[in-house]
């Protein structure tokens, strides 16, 4: 991967190069991006052999990072409920210490009066 001078960047995926044109500060992100689908074809092909055409090559990559995809989705919605749920938790204890802490007063005042 090799970037040029007129904001693209070359990038090589399933034997074939690229150009890509991008804003500068996104240039490390896209090859980055690159780099991680390169080691998932790598991945796939190992696994189903040198043969395989690229079109088959490009869906089953395809496939495999919109299921990890999905899945992470999946993870974050449940970290999401999860902390929300430990928040509720943490207010609700936080209101009763609260109202305990307002009847402590109360009673301290009723017998100041007294």
């Amino acid at each position: 991967m090799q970037t040029t001078q007129d904001d693209s960047v070359e990038i090589r995926i399933i034997d074939k190069t690229y150009q890509v044109k991008c804003e500068p500060e996104n240039k490390a992100q896209l090859e980055e991006a690159a780099r991680f689908l390169q080691k998932k074809v790598e991945a796939i092909r190992k696994t189903q052999g040198s043969s395989t055409g690229a079109d088959r090559l490009t869906r089953n990559v395809a496939l495999n990072l919109s299921h990890e995809l999905l899945e992470l989705r999946q993870q974050i919605n449940q970290m999401n409920a999860t902390v929300e749920s430990n928040i509720n938790n943490l207010i609700q204890k936080i209101d009763e210490l609260l109202s305990i802490n307002d009847e402590r007063d109360i009673s301290t005042n009723e017998q100041a009066e007294v």
